[in-house]
């Protein structure tokens, strides 16, 4: 197929039609050689890159391929530094996410996983000392705080802090929310339902497809319950379409009867304003959910940055949780109403049968009578305040590690903290980043606090981090500012990179390549994940040496 659009490889395939030659390099241990041969450069590279950096992170995902065979990436974060365009420029400053490769695991447990990081950190010579964070997800055998890896490497490196997985943080914590009472976990059930008898049918889904225009109908995710939000959009924008193409199905005789009575039974459950309300709500909770874990998985996200998306999340449902959102809710569900042609009024309360109770038990609370306070106490409350904990509880770790970092946020602000609060924090940080074993600090507080003195009135005020770094390195100045900004950069924040891999894992290893090599993987993996090094591969000096030891191969033969 290349020969049809490459003279040069039709004139090869010519000569050996023609046996003018023997030694074509067409067959797949060639490929395989130089698949492997580019890999090795680029890994090569990246080595290099993180030498210079010292500094790294380490994010760890695992998957099964094709075969079943469970597969963990290795992501490397680390702080990059670009000459200036000319002697005066400042560097450019870049956090980097590159991949190592993926390895086969044989056990999962924490012990396992660790022994294969280990080995594979010392194949590629890379010093686990110089490790600062670890980013996985949040399983119970990578973020155990007995058994996981993320105590084993702490163990051995006590500067290596662990971090959890931001995104899928946020993802548990609306799942603890969705589960937090009837009327949610019924609301999810009722979605999916109605996307799986829409979508059972092609002459079903061809009545929704002829009421609804812009938006389609899309099935529930089990685990990213953040982007749940493609799933109650359509519902948001479109409840009435929908209904109508669940009532014209319940109405039409061309339909069998069972597909009938599903119709109409689901178009009841549309046809309900407590229901319309859940719409509502969800939407703007999932909205904004969605919006910040997209956010979340940027590259070039850092640990400041990611405390100020927590508090602006968490500000808002605050916000949203009182008699304002709530007042909020019932006119948006109201404009849905309308549409649907229904009355803006919650079900009637159904009084629950009492049970006699012996003098000794607790009076019961009294029930709750009003449908709309009912609703309001606990459904709207309940989930928002599910959200809300949730939120403290399962960033909690990020917050702890965040708060011997923040003075490094704002430096700027640091002229008008006394001296010796400045120098309590410089301290603190010299003592999280010191080695618990060899005593060995990547700092020294005391001088810390006199840069920072130095630094803190001259910077401008909009300097974030980044930039603040990329002054001190023109400057040739305050080297343990730039350290302690270098560690900040590479804490990492999500296992997004991870799982950008496992895309290309799939596309790679697929139904029709599944017998594929482990070292042809990985080398094609690395060719398209890394692919901006490989385009500055000098190839021709690459091919010199793959030609020049091919010919001493056939000669000495």
């Amino acid at each position: 197929m290349l020969a049809t659009f490459d003279t040069v490889m039709q004139e090869h395939l010519k000569r050996i039609k023609n046996k003018d030659i023997f030694q074509h390099y067409l067959g797949k241990d060639i490929q395989n050689e130089l698949i492997s041969l580019i890999a090795k450069e680029i890994t090569k590279h990246i080595l290099q890159l993180l030498k210079n950096a010292k500094y790294y992170s380490i994010i760890l995902d695992c998957t099964p391929d094709i075969t079943l065979i469970e597969q963990m990436t290795i992501i490397v974060r680390f702080v990059s530094i670009k000459e200036g365009e000319s002697p005066t420029a400042e560097p450019e400053i870049c956090i980097d996410e590159k991949f190592l490769g993926f390895i086969q695991i044989q056990s999962s447990t924490g012990e396992g996983l660790t022994e294969a990081i280990l080995s594979e950190l010392e194949k590629l010579k890379i010093p686990v000392g110089d490790m600062r964070g670890q980013g996985y997800d949040n399983g119970s055998n990578m973020k155990g705080k007995h058994q996981g890896v993320q105590k084993r490497i702490l163990d051995l490196n006590s500067r290596a802090f662990y971090i959890p997985c931001s995104a899928h943080t946020l993802n548990l914590v609306v799942n603890d929310a969705a589960m937090s009472c009837r009327d949610a976990a019924t609301f999810f059930s009722i979605v999916q339902k109605i996307y799986v008898f829409l979508s059972g049918s092609t002459v079903r889904w061809n009545v929704l497809k002829k009421h609804i225009g812009r938006l389609t109908l899309k099935p529930l995710s089990d685990t990213r319950w953040s982007s749940r939000i493609d799933a109650i959009r359509p519902f948001r924008f479109q409840v009435g379409e929908i209904f109508d193409a669940l009532s014209e199905i319940s109405r039409e005789n061309s339909h069998t009867a069972m597909a009938q009575s599903d119709a109409e039974s689901l178009s009841k459950e549309l046809n309900n304003f407590k229901f319309l309300c859940l719409i509502v709500l969800w939407y703007n909770i999932l909205n904004r959910i969605n919006f910040v874990s997209k956010l979340l998985q940027s590259r070039s996200m850092y640990l400041p940055d990611v405390i100020d998306i927590l508090e602006s999340t968490t500000n808002y449902l605050k916000n949203y949780r009182s008699d304002k959102g709530f007042e909020d809710l019932l006119e948006e569900a109201k404009d849905l109403s309308l549409e649907m042609e229904i009355d803006p009024v919650f079900p009637p309360f159904v009084r629950q049968t009492k049970k006699k109770r012996m003098f000794c038990y607790e009076a019961p609370d009294d029930p709750i009578c009003d449908p709309a306070k009912k609703f309001k106490i606990e459904c709207f409350y309940s989930i928002l305040d599910v959200c809300i904990n949730s939120l403290d509880e399962r960033f909690g770790q990020i917050k702890h590690h965040s708060k011997h970092f923040q003075f490094l946020y704002n430096i700027q602000k640091l002229k008008d903290v006394p001296r010796e609060a400045v120098m309590e924090y410089c301290i603190d940080l010299q003592n999280i980043l010191t080695d618990d074993k060899s005593g060995d600090a990547d700092l020294d507080g005391a001088q810390l606090c006199e840069e920072l003195t130095i630094l803190a009135p001259i910077l401008r005020p909009t300097m974030t981090p980044s930039q603040i770094l990329a002054y001190a390195l023109k400057n040739g100045f305050a080297p343990n500012v730039s350290i302690a900004l270098r560690i900040l950069l590479t804490l990492p924040i999500s296992v997004a990179s991870g799982e950008r891999s496992f895309s290309k894992l799939k596309l790679i290893k697929n139904y029709l390549r599944s017998s594929m090599s482990q070292e042809r993987l990985v080398g094609l993996a690395m060719i398209s994940i890394e692919n901006q090094i490989a385009k500055e591969i000098d190839f021709k000096t690459l091919l010199h040496d793959f030609v020049t030891a091919k010919a001493r191969r056939v000669k000495f033969l």
